[in-house]
């Protein structure tokens, strides 16, 4: 939690818009696997000492996921930033 929290303060996330979580390994595996099809696990072979996808996935308040990106591809991450964007402005609307 901490250095999740440093993180945040880091890339000066607002945090009325981001919350950052973490939670039993266990759990966080499943859920990357069995919920959102992706690869996740231990692995004392990766940097880090786990393996994850390259994928980063947009999910709203829902849990639907409403984008699938390859985070080591600019204009994939550029593409993300612009969905997150019309997805608060969709949110906002609805409120409204």
């Amino acid at each position: 939690v901490p250095v999740l929290k440093a993180y945040s303060q880091l890339v000066h996330a607002d945090t009325k818009f981001w919350t950052f979580v973490t939670g039993d390994k266990k759990t966080i595996y499943d859920l990357a696997i069995h919920g959102y099809l992706l690869p996740a696990g231990e692995d004392a072979m990766a940097d880090g000492g786990f393996l994850h996808s390259e994928q980063l996935i947009l999910v709203d308040k829902d849990k639907h996921i409403r984008g699938i990106y390859d985070g080591t591809q600019l204009p994939e991450v550029n593409k993300l930033i612009e969905d997150i964007t019309l997805l608060l402005r969709v949110e906002k609307l609805k409120k409204h």
